[in-house]
């Protein structure tokens, strides 16, 4: 599985996905990505079982910063705790980040699957 903070929803069968994921994922709003071969799986460790890895981009680079596997993944549940994993967090206003990374009050930020922006800006404001 691919957790995107920015976004993107794993499909590792990208043929029951198609183009249009829009029955799956509940409309065009959620970018997929997918899983073409299993290289990716081999060599970050998740070839046979579930594991978690987690990434972080500068520039054209990116970087495994978190790995967890086997019987560790067993404490991980609720989305925030993922969340708590990568690199950005939560981005709430309690955290460090980097200059320039937006951060948003806490316990403020997240709607029911039907309390978000229409379509066309799906997305809260987020101070900076």
């Amino acid at each position: 599985m691919i957790l995107s903070s920015g976004g993107g929803k794993p499909c590792i069968q990208p043929r029951l996905c198609g183009s249009d994921c829009s029955a799956v994922s509940g409309g065009a709003l959620s970018p997929w990505v997918t899983l073409p071969d299993d290289r990716f799986s081999r060599d970050f460790d998740v070839e046979e079982q579930f594991g978690i890895n987690v990434f972080v981009r500068d520039g054209d680079r990116a970087y495994r910063t978190y790995f967890m596997n086997g019987r560790g993944v067993g404490a991980v549940g609720p989305t925030f705790t993922l969340l708590d994993l990568t690199p950005l967090g939560r981005q709430e206003v309690w955290q460090d980040v980097s200059p320039g990374r937006p951060q948003g009050a806490p316990h403020t930020w997240w709607r029911l699957h039907d309390h978000y922006g229409s379509a066309s800006n799906p997305w809260l404001p987020i101070s900076s």
